[in-house]
């Protein structure tokens, strides 16, 4: 794994994120297993901005079970993210989000007998000022492209890739190795889950990749850093690189996220998230939105308080004091006698 270091990074100008991303079910298969969420992550009830948030999983078990785990995991990671107070560290809100996702696909499992054996990979990628942590379950990847050289940040959590650890094959036969796609990790389906965690320094111009199996398994990384680096725009370089996938059999469902540091506009000088073009489950937990401004309803109530007042000192207040109704008493009446 190479090392990141981080030179001028992003302090010397202001910058934004921009996320896109995008799934297909691919040629073969008749349902898309896969699921993504992008969005901010920030606390809807106490507002404030912690960057942005990308998660991609690729759902196992049957057509079905693949799919409700998949959708289910990225919503619960979204919605603990967002719930989580903010003096939490990044790394552990994941560790949380993710462990949270896991124990519900069980208690999902354990009340509906069908989805027995459902599980899913998990990447999520939380960019927050000038870092990123990357949290990894499962064989779904997260890149890195900087300068045009691309570096694979996490490390897939299969049986094969146990092996090539340990010395036993080599990374060329591990791409070809029958059983590469078997997990070693999995949500809703590892009894201990080993959740690995990781720091990337960001610098500006850097693009964060997520991707489930479906596209890394046909695509080589050479091919995804230069679809991310020359295409026109984010977009283009989704669609494209899902193209090459479909183009060499797409033999299963492929997804991508594309997220960006960017620079932000000269008027601006605080970092702030953009989200283009976010695709995400209709049911996902959106962050709420701050209140409108009522300062001209406040000036209305102003108004009408001093035209009230104004009312009783020119006219209630004389006509109480002149009052001779019974069940009220008069202030009585002092001369001060004149010498």
């Amino acid at each position: 794994m190479t090392a990141l270091s981080q030179r001028d990074g992003l302090e010397s100008m202001p910058f934004k994120f921009e996320a896109i991303g995008s799934s297909d079910v691919g040629c073969v298969r008749e349902e898309n297993e896969d699921a993504f969420w992008i969005g901010y992550a920030r606390n809807s009830r106490l507002r404030y901005d912690g960057g942005l948030l990308a998660i991609v999983a690729d759902g196992v078990g049957g057509h079905a079970a693949g799919k409700i785990a998949s959708q289910k995991s990225v919503e619960v990671i979204a919605s603990e993210v967002v719930a989580s107070p903010p003096e939490r560290e990044i790394p552990q809100i994941l560790q949380d989000a993710i462990e949270t996702a896991h124990l519900r696909l069980n208690e999902q499992m354990q009340n509906d007998r069908s989805l027995r054996g459902m599980g899913t990979t998990c990447t999520a990628a939380w960019l927050s000022g000038r870092e990123a942590y990357v949290a990894q379950i499962g064989d779904s990847r997260a890149y890195l492209v900087r300068d045009g050289h691309i570096i694979q940040i996490t490390e897939d959590q299969t049986v094969v890739q146990s092996l090539v650890n340990e010395g036993v094959i080599s990374e060329a036969e591990a791409a070809t190795h029958p059983e590469r796609h078997l997990l070693s990790q999995a949500l809703g389906v590892s009894e201990q889950l080993n959740i690995d965690i990781r720091h990337v320094p960001l610098q500006m111009h850097d693009r964060m990749v997520l991707c489930s199996d479906g596209l890394h398994g046909l695509v080589a990384d050479a091919e995804i850093a230069t679809a991310v680096t020359t295409a026109e725009t984010a977009e283009k370089s989704a669609q494209q690189l899902i193209e090459m996938a479909k183009a060499r059999g797409g033999n299963d469902n492929i997804t991508v996220v594309i997220a960006s540091i960017v620079p932000q506009a000269p008027s601006s000088s605080t970092a702030k998230t953009v989200i283009s073009q976010a695709v995400v489950p209709d049911n996902t937990v959106r962050p709420e939105r701050p209140p409108k401004k009522t300062n001209r309803i406040y000036l209305w109530l102003l108004v009408l308080a001093a035209a009230g007042l104004l009312y009783y000192l020119l006219v209630l207040a004389p006509n109480l004091s002149n009052s001779d109704s019974p069940g009220v008493p008069q202030s009585p009446i002092v001369t001060v006698p004149q010498e």
